[in-house]
């Protein structure tokens, strides 16, 4: 039995995929800092991992590139 394309544009099922995206970027957000040699504490990747707003890993993200400490990253 096939699926109704109307699965998979339901509320339901894109609260599942804006999880996943999130998810996805926030592994891409401690994948760059990673790279870049920056050591976060364990409360701060839980903070990443945890961050379900993608506009906020966005900015984090962002700020990545020209970091050389978490604080330049996470500061508000």
């Amino acid at each position: 039995m096939a699926l109704h394309p109307d699965v998979f544009q339901g509320p339901t099922m894109r609260g599942i995929i804006d999880k996943a995206v999130a998810e996805g970027k926030a592994e891409f957000l401690l994948t760059a800092i990673a790279m870049r040699g920056i050591e976060l504490t364990e409360e701060q990747s839980e903070r990443v991992k945890a961050c379900s707003d993608e506009q906020q890993i966005e900015l984090w993200l962002s700020r990545v590139f020209d970091a050389t400490s978490p604080r330049d990253i996470f500061a508000s």
